[in-house]
């Protein structure tokens, strides 16, 4: 029985325009030879883009197929971009299999599992994400309290100057652990929305202290459960206000660490990087 030949397909699109569409890059090719020197022969865009090819049928896997980055900054020819290794959570690692990096990113809902593992991107980067989804549910704290405040102030100092010393952080983290004593002292059961601000910004802290990607994710999932419970008098309306408020989480994060920045880091950060 004749095998099926393999088709060779090519789509392009930029990379600093989230979720742009894709154009057809070049005519369908059925040789391997030919789809290998179209690779080759790609002369870089001034914009970097992402060159997504496809093989059909897929059950023929060929190393050509997938996600290509073309980026002068990175190299001089398109380098492959590899899968994404979600392996914080059992939930993530589901959610992300078989996606490449770009619709990984770009169409994540959770914050949490968006900054649970960043290879090669840039520490301080991440923490600016989180002190933006966090400072975004402060305005719960009641005015007149400034600690959990002042320790995301200090955060954000701390991720502007790769020379500060996080001094200043553990100093504000006793502040804000000593607010979080005080609303559990006045109740019991302190409003949901006002304990996980506070434990959110407590996070945040440790985060920098701990120099832990993971402290920045948790952070970022008690701001969601923040948000949600301000929007719901019960639980059954903050679950159900959850998806959004993490998907608001999702967005901050990705106002600033941009898609280019995660698949430069993802390229450079890949041991067994492969060029046609």
């Amino acid at each position: 029985m004749q095998r099926e030949p393999t088709r060779f397909e090519f789509r392009a699109r930029p990379v600093i325009s989230p979720l742009a569409p894709w154009v057809v890059y070049d005519e369908p090719v059925y040789d391997r030879g030919v789809a290998r020197d179209i690779l080759r022969a790609l002369r870089l865009p001034a914009e970097p883009c992402v060159l997504r090819v496809t093989a059909t049928p897929r059950k023929v896997a060929h190393h050509l197929a997938g996600d290509w980055l073309c980026d002068a900054a990175v190299a001089d020819e398109p380098q492959r971009i590899p899968s994404p290794v979600w392996a914080a959570m059992d939930e993530a690692r589901w959610w992300a299999r078989r996606r490449p990096w770009l619709d990984v990113w770009e169409t994540c809902p959770r914050a949490d599992w968006m900054l649970a593992r960043c290879p090669g991107v840039d520490f301080r980067l991440g923490v600016r994400a989180g002190c933006a989804c966090v400072r975004s549910v402060l305005s719960l704290v009641p005015p007149s309290e400034g600690r959990p405040a002042a320790l995301v102030d200090a955060v954000e100092a701390w991720s502007a100057d790769s020379s500060r010393p996080a001094a200043e952080v553990r100093r504000r983290i006793q502040g804000a652990y000593a607010f979080r004593d005080e609303i559990f002292a006045d109740e019991a059961q302190p409003p949901t929305a006002i304990r996980s601000v506070v434990d959110s910004v407590i996070d945040l802290g440790f985060a920098v202290t701990d120099s832990s990607w993971g402290r920045v994710a948790v952070a970022t999932a008690s701001a969601a459960t923040a948000r949600a419970a301000a929007t719901g008098a019960t639980a059954r309306d903050r679950n159900r206000s959850l998806p959004d408020a993490r998907r608001i989480m999702a967005d901050l994060v990705r106002a600033h660490i941009p898609t280019l920045v995660v698949l430069r880091a993802a390229v450079r950060n890949d041991p067994t990087v492969e060029r046609p």
